[in-house]
């Protein structure tokens, strides 16, 4: 195993060979990649504009699969290479960074970043976890009661890196504080009254961590605010069919919220019969009662932050209306407002009250600052991809290479796109995974004669669902590091829930495809603007 010599002249083994190249992976995957995409011009897409789409796009996807440059890096490349190779100019190019979509998301950051100001999240899920019973199964419920809940409006990470610490102090005895001082990591099991650490505990803890990083991915599906995969879906949407009338949050949420609720309720049973079915013992939540009491009534900020997040709710449900009965008030309006000019509209309004508490506003610049900036530009970069695959002819092309999937039961391709949605995501990024994806499935929607949201509004949600591995989503990482679960207790549970979710989210979308219009066999008229169909 000697035939290889360093620089000395000395023979190296093949793993020191290997460990030597594996320095230079990244520089290596920056130019394979690109080389490898080259291939792809083999093929005759009808034109150099598509020709050079398809290769772009199978050099991001390429970029993004192998994280070979931080995502959010890769997502810029569009505003070089599209310019570059002609496909469009880039100004017009730039335009995809910033629509309307883009700002709603802005916004909703900058909500989640007042509520983290003033310790809004963190006051609600300890009401929450006091509400429940001292009962394991019930602590349990609590905490994806809560952690779903902040998860509707927050990112998922920042939901697990508030609630993983929480967990632990129940299950540990300790504040909060001495946990996160302690890094998340400890094997002790002391918060339980007349019980001896013990296989049941053991089990237990891992139900508790692994039911945060679960409920955080289920309840991002409940708004279409909750995770970036909500908006990429909807935007690529309108981008791709012109004539599509978009996804308001009021309709997202009818659609959403339910299946969540369903999801959640899969998870919270399998977690307990498997974790906590033999858990009897109360548990202390005295260090959970004494972090609410350090936080004393809601103050000023948190009183008007309540406030604004009613109305923001109420004006968002109510913009498009609920059907010929009731059609909104943005008609009264032209419909020229938006969600996210709700959403702008409120936040304006805190940035003009005082805190009271200090001499701050309730909303300053430094919330600004902690923006998540990386998913805007994500975002931003997936739009200008969506708009280039059509503009140039090449979402016509792949339509037509697609037609051999007319003879398959709609509801068999279906559970074919879950399938490969739900594992493709438990090793790519979500937000990558469904930016790639969806152009594809909206022309194999056009090239089956059926309603484009029959495909991706499933592979939207299933994109969420990666419940099996610590790389899956940031929430799987944050419990991992607490030393409670081993790979093995990730996988094997996750792979159960995920074969529940393959039972659940093509049915449930079936039985609820009314709410969205959809008849199977039937291509909307919006969707028929290519003129092939």
């Amino acid at each position: 195993l000697c035939g290889f010599q360093n620089q000395t002249g000395q023979s190296m083994t093949i793993k020191q060979f290997f460990s030597r190249v594996s320095k230079f992976k990244t520089g290596l995957l920056m130019v394979v990649c690109p080389l490898l995409a080259l291939l792809i011009l083999l093929i005759d897409f009808g034109s150099h504009k598509a020709s050079y789409t398809a290769y772009i796009t199978i050099c991001i996807a390429l970029y993004w699969i192998t994280e070979v440059i931080p995502i959010s890096l890769t997502a810029l490349l569009p505003l070089v290479l599209f310019p570059l190779f002609q496909v469009c100019t880039a100004k017009d190019v730039a335009t995809y960074y910033t629509n309307d979509t883009i700002i709603l998301m802005i916004g909703s950051l900058i909500y989640a970043g007042v509520f983290q100001k003033w310790c809004l999240h963190e006051k609600i899920a300890l009401k929450v976890l006091l509400m429940v019973g001292d009962k394991p199964h019930l602590l349990i419920l609590g905490f994806m009661a809560a952690t779903a809940f902040l998860s509707m409006w927050f990112s998922n990470t920042a939901t697990a890196s508030l609630m993983t610490p929480l967990a632990l102090s129940v299950l540990d005895g300790r504040s909060k504080e001495e946990v996160l001082e302690l890094g998340l990591q400890s094997d002790e099991n002391t918060a339980f009254i007349d019980a001896e650490p013990d296989k049941d505990l053991d089990s237990y803890s891992k139900g508790v961590v692994l039911s945060i990083a679960y409920s955080a991915s289920i309840g991002g599906v409940a708004t279409l605010v909750g995770t970036g995969t909500n908006l990429i879906m909807a935007k690529q949407l309108e981008i791709l069919f012109p004539k599509f009338g978009g996804i308001s949050f009021g309709k997202w949420f009818i659609f959403g919220f339910p299946l969540s609720m369903i999801m959640g309720t899969i998870a919270y049973c399998y977690l307990v019969f498997k974790f906590a079915r033999n858990a009897s013992f109360p548990v202390d939540k005295s260090h959970i009662q004494m972090r609410y009491d350090e936080m004393g009534p809601l103050n000023f900020p948190q009183k008007i932050i309540l406030i604004q997040s009613l109305l923001l709710g109420i004006f968002w449900f109510t913009r498009t209306g609920f059907g010929e009965g009731f059609k909104g008030w943005a008609p009264l309006l032209n419909n020229y407002p938006s969600d996210a000019t709700v959403c702008f509209v409120l936040l304006l309004v805190l940035c003009f009250i005082p805190s009271r508490v200090n001499k701050s506003r309730i909303l300053d610049v430094q919330v600004l600052k902690d923006i998540n900036w990386d998913l805007i530009i994500l975002l931003g970069g997936g739009f200008a991809l969506a708009e280039n695959i059509t503009n140039s002819g090449l979402s016509d092309f792949i339509a037509k290479q697609l037609i051999v999937f007319e003879a398959l039961p709609a509801y068999i391709l279906l559970l074919i796109i879950c399938t490969i949605i739900l594992f493709l995501t438990e090793l790519t990024s979500n937000t990558a995974t469904i930016t790639i994806l969806a152009p594809i499935l909206a022309q194999l929607a056009v090239a089956t004669t059926e309603n484009p949201l029959l495909y991706l509004l499933p592979a939207t949600i299933c994109s969420s669902l990666a419940f099996m591995l610590p790389v899956a989503t940031p929430a799987n990482a944050i419990v991992f590091a607490s030393n409670r679960i081993t790979v093995k207790d990730m996988a094997s549970t996750g792979i159960v829930i995920n074969v529940l979710s393959l039972a659940a989210v093509p049915a449930y979308t079936y039985l609820v495809k009314g709410l969205w219009g959809i008849q199977i066999g039937v291509l909307p008229e919006w969707a028929n603007n290519t003129g092939v169909f």
